[in-house]
């Protein structure tokens, strides 16, 4: 889908897969995440290796003398009954993801944990969109079934189980606020709903991280709002609630506050949790307002035990400023004016089509399959002059895939990779063309396009259009190439592993913008929690046009872009913890009502934009303008990057 032509209503539907750390009440008043931002392993005894070992967990809860649980991204949930000495995998019963290179079922990315803190051998887990239930330690698990009114994109993000009721329990969502079951999930009720404050407009509402029924008081809900917001415990009516300063030790019972490794006091990052004896935990200063995040979350370090490559490519992909470049202006006379514009306005990055929506390579590819398919362009792009140019001016090249949508591999063969409708049995398409995602052929020949480029000398691959289908009745498409078990998300990971094989400059992902401020369920595949293990810089599309009018209200609309930008930017960098870098796409085209801007609306409407992402944690933008115009840079963009490279520079 051309980012031009988005239709608004795909925004009502779709969010991030975006898979969140498991989440607690922390210390200091912020919101921790139990898993380390590479997504590395952490032992018991503080082991600091990058790669994840299998039995070990990532983090681990403490429920009592002897036993401990832990949550483990390779090895699912773990159980220690001698103090975390060693670990028993006990996944029978959770769910199964199916990952290239395919060697064996991994258990799906378990996001949250809650235990009874009146008998510790009732614990639930969360992945994304499910809940499951142990009884006996976490030997055998159950799904509590999930029912509207939770809506069906809505990321699960906490959860707790009552201290009196078995059949209570408390679930905390991404946009959706708080809902509780009396009966195990035969029946989901709204908790939150008269909780105004966490509204944001258009049906969605602030994150919530933690849930808690406290022991003493189990009508007065304690919990978190998410990325280091503050924590609040409702009245017994559930109409309103209070935040918490000093709150009363039986208010504990039921949390857990993470406590340095004893064992690794001067190791970064390594925690235990032990069961909370009072809540000083969420105590402090807890910084207030949407702009809020963690510190820990503001920018990669030696602690996340990143490995140094990939420090490196965050390192070479930080700073840039840029824009898009179609590939009919990027030679002769045109890419000379691109050149001269970028330099005006203090840019210093231009993004290329090389291969674009039409599936058209568009540079002077020696690859055999695109000269097969009659894909490469009559008068292509000469990509060693085009480098030769930027590198002499300073500016940093990103070659742009369009990687799933593509009408020339779609009529390949006989519709060979053609997704498919099983109804009429034959190929899908609606007036765009995509092939099957879970074909190990299609990735091999988008690979190939970017190792190419990388051999040419491009500074970084950005693979665009790595989603599933969401325009026309999906509901009539069969995918070929799927593997038994396999989920929409395992075919946009399973992608980038087999690229990262090969692609070591800088990956960019371009992303949904809502998939982005908020962790949610999508049908088009997308999480950025997932993918932000794999690539360096994610690129989210905040078009303000492309938000729901409703969506935070109460804001004069070119406030409304400042705010998108910035807390969006913000937000993404908290879902990915610094592993990768924000670097979104910003809207320098008008929609709808923009229209009717004037030449000065337009210009600050623009300005606005890029003044929200560089007062942001991840400073770096790329302007969008499919005309390739730009006529809404009325004023050079250099005076708002010397400001703000004179600031970093203090």
């Amino acid at each position: 889908m051309r980012k031009l032509k988005w239709p608004i209503f795909a925004f009502l539907m779709l969010g991030t897969l975006c898979l969140s750390a498991i989440v607690i009440l922390g210390e200091n008043g912020t919101r921790s995440n139990l898993l380390p931002a590479n997504g590395g392993a952490i032992s018991a005894e503080g082991d600091d290796d990058a790669s994840p070992k299998i039995g070990q967990p990532d983090w681990q809860v403490r429920v009592d003398a002897n036993i401990e649980y832990g949550l483990s991204r390779q090895a699912g949930f773990l159980f220690s009954d001698d103090g975390g000495k060693s670990w028993a995998s006990r996944n029978n019963g959770l769910p199964k993801k199916r990952i290239y290179p395919f060697h064996e079922d991994s258990v799906r990315h378990l996001v949250s944990l809650g235990v009874d803190p009146e008998n510790p051998s009732r614990v639930a887990v969360l992945t994304a969109n499910q809940i499951y239930l142990s009884e006996n330690y976490g030997q055998d698990w159950e799904p509590v079934a999930r029912k509207r009114p939770i809506p069906e994109g809505a990321y699960l993000t906490a959860v707790a189980l009552s201290p009196i009721d078995k059949n209570s329990i408390l679930l905390g969502t991404s946009f959706a606020g708080i809902f509780e079951t009396r009966d195990r999930g035969q029946n989901w009720a709204p908790v939150s709903r008269e909780l105004k404050f966490l509204y944001q407009g258009a049906d969605y509402w602030e994150e919530i991280s933690a849930v808690a029924y406290p022991k003493d008081d189990p009508g007065r809900i304690i919990f978190r709002c998410g990325f280091g917001q503050a924590a609040y415990r409702m009245s017994q009516d559930r109409k309103s609630a209070e935040k918490i300063n000093d709150p009363d030790p039986p208010l504990a019972t039921a949390l857990f506050e993470p406590v340095q490794n004893k064992t690794n006091a001067d190791t970064p990052g390594v925690r235990i949790f032990k069961e909370s004896s009072n809540l000083n935990s969420i105590n402090g200063s807890v910084p207030d307002g949407p702009d809020a995040l963690l510190e820990n979350d503001k920018a990669p370090s030696a602690a996340m035990n990143m490995d140094p490559a990939r420090m490196a490519r965050l390192h070479t992909a930080a700073g840039r400023f840029g824009i898009y470049i179609r590939s009919d202006k990027a030679y002769g006379e045109s890419l000379d004016q691109k050149i001269e514009f970028l330099k005006k306005n203090g840019l210093n990055a231009m993004v290329i089509d090389c291969k674009d929506d039409f599936g058209v390579i568009t540079y002077d590819t020696k690859l055999t399959q695109p000269h097969q398919m009659g894909a490469v362009r009559r008068n292509p792009i000469k990509i060693k002059e085009l480098l030769r140019k930027a590198k002499q001016n300073g500016i940093y090249v990103i070659a742009r895939i369009v990687t799933f949508q593509d009408p020339k591999l779609f009529r390949y063969q006989n519709h060979k990779y053609a997704v498919w409708d099983k109804t009429r049995n034959m190929p899908w398409s609606t007036r765009e063309y995509w092939v099957d995602p879970f074909s190990e052929d299609v990735w091999e020949y988008n690979r190939a396009i970017a190792e190419e480029l990388q051999s040419l000398g491009v500074d970084e691959i950005q693979f665009d259009y790595i989603r599933f289908p969401t325009d026309g009745d999906i509901s009539k498409i069969a995918f070929r190439y799927r593997p038994a078990g396999a989920e929409k998300a395992d075919a946009l990971e399973s992608f980038l592993v087999y690229v990262r094989q090969k692609i070591n400059i800088p990956i960019s992902t371009d992303l949904y913008g809502f998939s982005c401020w908020c962790r949610s369920i999508s049908f088009n595949g997308q999480n950025l929690d997932a993918i932000a293990d794999y690539v360096d810089v994610i690129c989210p599309m905040f078009y303000p046009s492309h938000f729901p009018a409703e969506f935070l209200p109460g804001l004069d609309y070119l406030e409304r872009a400042r705010r998108i930008y910035n807390d969006g930017t913000n937000r993404a960098y908290g879902i990915v913890g610094g592993r990768s870098l924000i670097r979104p796409y910003v809207q320098a085209f008008r929609l709808g009502k923009e229209l009717k801007m004037t030449t000065p609306v337009y210009t600050d409407y623009l300005l606005r934009q890029i003044q929200g992402n560089l007062d942001s944690i991840s400073p770096g933008f790329t302007l969008w303008d499919y005309s390739n115009s730009y006529y809404m840079v009325t004023e050079p963009v250099r005076d708002f990057l010397k400001e703000h490279r004179a600031g970093k520079d203090k």
